[in-house]
């Protein structure tokens, strides 16, 4: 029977390290990018990577890092026959809140830079070329497109200390009825279900 029990126990603590992986990931800090949607040779070596899964034979991936100043994503993989376009979800004092509120973030990639704080799918905030912030921008929505973003620490109100914990979501959608999350299973407007990111100095 302790055998058993022993079996068990240790297989429920598998399950639960493979979960808890996929639900954080670590931003370490790297050399700065130029947000131009050419992901250059070698520019994100030094970057950590996921992968959104849009269907079971295609995934996006997502590249992360921070410049001491900016956090930085790259999403490359988007195809001309599924149309999708990246948004990026912040949790800044991780607080796992039901709803968002004043420290949650939303930050949308397309033809147009759109952004907002404690509130998502903020249209009205969309503009050619932001400047509180970056992303590339594409002409054919059509294409295969990579996307890369520049989100300053001062924007978002993040102070770096030697290793902070932030909550954080990647999406790829067609901004109408298909929203693919990584993790799978976050909701946008949940920041309870987003993943966390540990940023380290």
């Amino acid at each position: 029977m302790i055998k058993h029990f022993l079996f068990f126990f240790s297989i429920l603590l598998l399950f639960t390290s493979l979960f808890a992986n996929e639900r954080q990931i670590t931003i370490n800090k790297g050399k700065p990018v130029n947000v131009d949607g050419i992901l250059e040779e070698g520019e994100w070596d030094d970057a950590g990577k996921i992968s959104i899964e849009i269907t079971d034979r295609y995934s996006i991936t997502v590249y992360f890092k921070h410049d001491g100043e900016n956090l930085l994503f790259a999403f490359d993989g988007f195809l001309p026959e599924i149309f999708r376009v990246p948004e990026v979800m912040l949790d800044i004092k991780n607080d796992r809140s039901p709803l968002m509120d004043d420290n949650d973030w939303w930050f949308h990639a397309s033809m147009t830079d759109c952004w907002s704080n404690g509130s998502f799918n903020d249209w009205k905030s969309c503009v050619r070329n932001a400047e509180s912030w970056k992303a590339n921008n594409v002409i054919d929505m059509k294409a295969e497109n990579k996307f890369e973003m520049e989100i300053p620490f001062k924007l978002i109100d993040l102070i770096l200390a030697e290793s902070n914990t932030i909550g954080i979501t990647f999406n790829a959608t067609d901004t109408r009825s298909e929203w693919n999350f990584c993790p799978k299973h976050a909701q946008i407007a949940l920041p309870s279900s987003w993943s966390e990111a540990v940023i380290n100095k």
